[in-house]
């Protein structure tokens, strides 16, 4: 029998002969697709979302002319996460990118759909922020291969990067449009895509004259934004990078007028870049045969609950917005509104239908060109899943999972230090400031909800496990979910062995797990050795491995596995140690300025400190 990627494979050279024999004669030219994608934006921010004060006259033209999705949905509100959802069309759990630093494999890029277009016949581009895996200049090189026309971004980019007296960063990407559309064939159709940096912050970034326009814009102060809704919000997610700690309510509510205007201002720049890159379309007699698909990669809070950022499964940074136009459809007939759930995974295989290319069967997500059209698609989802599995330091937000459907909401939190859920009436509390799920007169609801987010966990083929996530299956104890973390991570190049003492608390050992610091900036040079000792630094050794040296960079999750039996309650010592000479720098751990793990002793050099390394242990249950 031959596999689901062969079968692919077939499937997608027979397309591109059908393909090219339609552009050698055919009746019916293929359309050019132009996929635009915001960072950052939240679905309510266009005045065809219901929002009085941002000024977007050209997505919202958009809008009206095409169908605009009202209910459109991140599988994930981690940017690089979802990019990479957004390009596969499949889940993070899937695709295996969790976090910062992952990407998609050699093999996993030949099936996004830009590769699966090109391949197909389509002349292809991309312009702005890559984001999957861009911390790594290499890999985004690597990205670049794949495109006929490529400019890029490493890492976010930067919004004057011909200084203040130059161009702003999204001026500069729509002049770069034009040079892709004069660059490309006309015997071809196109897709570009264009990932604008805008509106991410730093929001004070704003071209000044798009922040002039809202000078006498006067922000209303959130609904969630007082005391009593932020006393009902979960303390242990109120952590760095969710909230301005230390700041009143007041201050926040100052600071929430402020930033909201700039962040309005960045929108307010991306939608003149909209009208100016339609305007080349029409100039050059393309616009009636270009199909547009705009949306972001996550959403954002505006200070709701005291809260900035996204990661949450909380509707500011779960909604996206999503217009998709397509021309060819007859003028009165274009303009509607969809209810359905539209998801990030759905772009892959609605663009490959525009160019009509059936979605590879790895692909999780569905076309939405039935619902451009204006029918009613057979059995459509009801309900999503969602996922946040990325920890960047030492008490970060917590991992999540959940389900939502048209008028629920449950999360699960992940951190083992937890065992907390929320339950939402979204009907009846817009705002999810009220966490029905200790409440019994919801205890049907909540277990249905339970049950319908255990099966998504057994329908979506998870290819990078959080261990975490199953409890059925592991157990977890941790030094590493535990605040403050150092801000200067220990070196293991000053220091030659890192090693920490821990206690047994289980049978059977699977694994010690950790998080490499944001610090480091290169591939380790080195592989990293790991052993497991019985005791301390000189006892008998249990098992060893090695890391190899490709999986050691910034942000990268690590996992040394040991899968040995050790007697519950025993001390236990894992130490780490560069297989070869390393600079400073190279290769870090984040560790506490104190000692934090309770029957848990650091070790540098082999002898005993008063910190704690931020590890966490990961046994296998019976």
């Amino acid at each position: 029998m031959s596999s689901p990627c062969f079968r692919a494979s077939l499937f997608v050279a027979f397309t591109a002969l059908l393909f090219c024999s339609l552009l050698n004669g055919a009746e019916t030219k293929p359309p050019n697709i132009l996929f635009l994608l915001t960072d950052d934006q939240r679905a309510d921010t266009l005045g065809a979302t219901g929002n009085p004060l941002v000024i977007t006259p050209e997505m919202d033209k958009l809008a009206g002319e095409g169908t605009l999705f009202r209910n459109s949905f991140v599988v994930t509100s981690v940017c690089a996460c979802n990019r990479a959802s957004i390009l596969s069309g499949q889940y993070s759990r899937t695709n295996g990118v969790r976090g910062f630093a992952e990407t998609l494999t050699d093999e996993q890029m030949k099936s996004t759909y830009p590769a699966l277009l090109r391949k197909a016949g389509y002349f292809t581009g991309f312009i702005g922020k890559w984001g999957v895996g861009a911390t790594i200049e290499s890999i985004v090189d690597r990205a670049a291969v794949g495109f006929d026309f490529w400019k890029g971004l490493y890492e976010q980019g930067e919004y004057w990067p011909e200084g203040k007296s130059g161009r702003h960063l999204t001026n500069i990407m729509t002049s770069q449009v034009e040079e892709f559309l004069n660059a490309a064939p006309k015997d071809k159709p196109f897709c570009l895509s264009v990932s604008y940096k805008a509106p991410h912050g730093p929001w004070s970034e704003v071209d000044p004259a798009c922040l002039a326009l809202y000078k006498n814009t006067k922000i209303p102060i959130p609904k969630s934004l007082n005391a009593e809704t932020i006393a009902k919000f979960p303390e242990f997610l109120r952590t760095d990078r969710l909230t301005l700690n230390g700041k009143s309510i007041a201050e926040m509510q100052t600071i929430n007028e402020t930033w909201t205007r700039q962040y309005y201002g960045l929108i307010t720049g991306i939608d003149r870049s909209l009208g100016e890159i339609r305007a080349m379309l029409k100039a050059r007699g393309l616009a009636d045969n270009t199909v547009i698909v705009f949306t972001s990669d996550n959403g954002h809070f505006l200070f709701e609950y005291g809260m900035y950022g996204k990661w949450l499964m909380y509707e500011p940074s779960l909604r996206v917005p999503l217009v998709i136009y397509d021309p060819r459809i007859a003028a009165d007939k274009r303009p509607k509104t969809v209810d359905a759930f539209a998801l990030s995974i759905d772009m892959a295989p609605t663009m490959l239908a525009f160019a009509g290319l059936k979605a590879p069967e790895p692909m999780q997500g569905r076309s939405l060109v039935p619902w451009v059209d204006g029918g009613v698609p057979e059995n459509w989802r009801k309900d999503m899943f969602y996922e946040y599995n990325f920890v960047m330091f030492p008490g970060d937000i917590p991992s999540s999972i959940g389900v939502r459907d048209a008028r629920w909401k449950y999360i699960r939190y992940l951190d083992p230090r937890f065992e907390f859920d929320q339950l939402f009436d979204l009907e009846s509390d817009p705002d999810e400031a009220t966490n029905l799920a200790a409440d019994p007169k919801y205890t049907a609801e909540l277990a249905r909800l339970r049950a319908r987010l255990a099966a998504y966990r057994t329908e979506i083929p998870d290819n990078a496990p959080e261990f975490m996530e199953y409890r059925d299956k592991y157990h977890v104890v941790a030094t590493g979910f535990t605040p403050p973390a150092m801000d200067q991570p220990l070196d293991l190049q000053k220091e030659k062995t890192i090693g920490q003492t821990f206690p047994a608390a289980g049978d059977f050992l699977h694994a010690v797990s950790w998080i490499l610091p944001y610090q480091m900036k290169n591939y380790s040079p080195s592989d990293l050795l790991v052993d497991l000792r019985r005791g301390g630094p000189d006892g008998e050794v249990l098992a060893s491995t090695a890391i190899p040296k490709n999986q050691l960079y910034s942000l990268y999750p690590c996992v040394a596995k040991f899968d040995v039996p050790v007697k519950r309650g025993e001390t236990l010592y894992v130490e780490m140690r560069a297989k070869d000479a390393i600079r400073p720098k190279d290769l870090r751990f984040w560790a506490y300025p104190s000692n934090v793990f309770e029957g848990g002793q650091a070790y540098l050099d082999r002898k005993p400190v008063d910190s704690d390394i931020a590890l966490n242990f990961i046994y296998r249950n019976p």
